[in-house]
């Protein structure tokens, strides 16, 4: 994040709010500022040279500035935290009386599954391993937090008891717990492989079996995958055998679970802002957004919005399809 110190109106660059050169403390810098000025950047690219972003420089009330990179154009005068970064919600009572199961649900896109189906009047419960903050944030909104490993089977059975002990079914289950390990296939440990399998593909296998008898007739189950699943990826074996796996799992459930009108699809997302794309390198994803045709990595709740769209009434003639959300990235 760069900065403007009000004093010396000195730019740098630092994770400090204070000014390197002055020593003016900015603690008081709020969130919320009006931008004064935008400049727009073009992203050089043979493929795509006409990808744009814009720095907009943002003043708060106090005469402090920063500037704040936006994806699309920001408008003078306004407040960027606005306009610019509104999240996305579901219209109130989209999913009112559907109870739904969220696996790895205190984090990242399974955070913005649980939040956004609440919003929306769902009842929603979720798993998790080691995300206790995250955990009890979303049990403050009303979610129901269960702290279960979805990789072993006996604490899938326990979660699968300790549901149905509180609730009578279970019209969606959600399963998007999953990990990365990544390597180069040479140098992959089958501990990195068996953990990666058992995380992403297993676990999905193991939630599925054991909740499918409190799944409502009608019911639905959407599975994360993720386009890795379909194109591969250099030093991700083990992911992308995960992903691929789980598409095969949702074909052939599809096809099994039709008899009772429960249906099954997946996800496949592209590069999306979560702590995994935040490992990357900042020069790496500099270059994975010149191919991406909408110029930017994608956001959970984007993902989120479709996934329950997908557990919603309105989807109940698509089933056993593969849904690839990644800004055109394949294109």
């Amino acid at each position: 994040m760069a900065w403007y110190c009000s004093k010396c109106k000195k730019e740098w660059v630092h994770d400090v709010l204070k000014c390197t050169f002055c020593g003016l403390d900015l603690e008081k810098m709020t969130e919320a500022g009006k931008v004064i000025a935008v400049t727009k950047v073009m992203v050089p690219s043979p493929e795509h040279p006409s990808s744009p972003y814009y720095n907009a420089v943002v003043e708060d009330s106090l005469g402090f500035k920063k500037i704040v990179k936006s994806e699309t154009e920001p408008h003078l005068g306004k407040e960027l935290n606005k306009t610019q970064q509104k999240p996305l919600s579901l219209p109130k009572g989209f999913l009112t009386g559907k109870k739904i199961l969220v696996t790895g649900g205190a984090s990242g896109i399974g955070a913005a599954i649980v939040k956004m189906a609440l919003e929306a009047g769902a009842m929603v419960c979720f798993s998790y391993i080691a995300n206790d903050e995250g955990a009890r944030e979303l049990e403050g909104k009303g979610g129901l937090a269960f702290k279960k490993d979805v990789s072993s089977e006996i604490q899938v059975k326990e979660l699968a008891g300790e549901i149905s002990a509180k609730w009578d079914r279970l019209d969606v289950i959600i399963n998007n717990a999953g990990i990365t390990s990544d390597a180069a296939f040479g140098n992959m440990s089958a501990d990195a492989w068996d953990s990666v399998i058992k995380n992403n593909l297993t676990s999905a296998f193991y939630t599925s079996k054991n909740c499918l008898p409190l799944l409502n007739d009608g019911g639905r189950i959407v599975n994360i995958s993720s386009i890795v699943g379909l194109d591969g990826n250099a030093g991700q074996a083990n992911y992308a055998a995960s992903k691929a796996g789980l598409i095969g799992l949702t074909k052939s459930l599809a096809k099994e679970l039709a008899s009772r009108k429960i249906t099954v699809n997946a996800i496949a997302p592209g590069f999306i802002e979560t702590r995994m794309t935040k490992k990357i390198p900042e020069g790496i994803q500099a270059q994975i957004k010149q191919r991406i045709p909408l110029g930017r990595f994608g956001r959970a709740d984007e993902i989120a919005s479709f996934v329950l769209f997908l557990s919603s009434d309105y989807a109940s003639y698509a089933t056993g399809s593969v849904f690839r959300i990644d800004g055109g990235f394949n294109l």
